[in-house]
């Protein structure tokens, strides 16, 4: 079979210095930000949807867990196009709250949201750049 080769604008990232846990993401991706969005509506609406379930046993509540884990990490998982989530979180429930007071998987989109922003302005800066070299040797019109 013959290869087709390309840039593709995919970086690796290690989750928390553990390089036995890495993701791919192309963070210049301009429908990133658009599935992020989408991703942090339905996700509000999870979450009032499961606010207003009522629990009555830790069997209930157990299960109530599990299913938001289950739901959020698809949610993720949507905005990357793979399974993103299982190696992020592995077993611990996304939902989990840390040291921070945050649920874990709001850790996550909130050190992931900065590196996209970094990884976009540096891209349309080397894309002016490469345009400046074009439009610099347009004559300028004079009056």
């Amino acid at each position: 079979m013959n290869n087709l080769n390309f840039d593709t604008g995919y970086k690796e990232y290690s989750i928390n210095g553990d390089e036995s846990k890495v993701i791919r993401i192309d963070t210049t991706d301009y429908a990133l930000f658009d599935r992020i969005q989408k991703v942090s509506k339905n996700i509000d609406k999870l979450s009032e949807n499961y606010r207003n379930t009522k629990v009555e046993t830790d069997e209930q509540a157990n299960e109530l867990f599990v299913k938001v884990d289950k739901d959020i990490r698809e949610q993720i998982n949507k905005i990357f196009g793979y399974d993103v989530s299982s190696v992020v979180f592995g077993i611990t429930n996304c939902m989990s709250i840390t040291k921070s007071g945050h649920m874990l998987f709001e850790n996550f989109l909130n050190a992931l949201i900065p590196v996209i922003k970094n990884d976009m302005q540096e891209a349309v800066n080397k894309q002016n750049e490469r345009v400046k070299k074009y439009t610099s040797q347009i004559p300028k019109a004079t009056k």
